[in-house]
């Protein structure tokens, strides 16, 4: 099944953890400012690969297509072009692929 969310509705329903490595969010903050992006490298990159072993459904990819941009759960580690990664506080259902609306990112 595949769900179209808002990007305000999406933090809303699954909460955002803040990444302690930026939490100014110089390279994305959430609704209330704080830095909620994990970049593809380094510390952030280190923390996606471990919430990726143990909450694999709590990671979200932000990726660059075609087309354009969206974030995206499923197998919430994709290897195509991410632009970072978001860890929520709510896990995504197993058999789900919901997709974050490119306008409200």
């Amino acid at each position: 099944m595949k769900t179209l969310l808002d990007g305000d509705t999406w933090q809303e329903e699954y909460g955002l953890v803040i990444n302690p490595h930026d939490p100014e969010g110089s390279a994305w903050q959430d609704m209330d400012g704080q830095g909620a992006m994990f970049e593809t490298y380094g510390e952030d990159f280190q923390a996606v690969c471990y919430v990726n072993l143990v909450l694999p459904n709590h990671l979200w990819t932000y990726i660059d297509y075609e087309n354009g941009t969206a974030i995206v759960s499923g197998n919430g580690y994709h290897t195509g072009t991410p632009i970072g990664y978001f860890i929520t506080k709510k896990a995504w259902e197993q058999d789900t692929m919901i997709v974050v609306s490119e306008g409200d990112v």
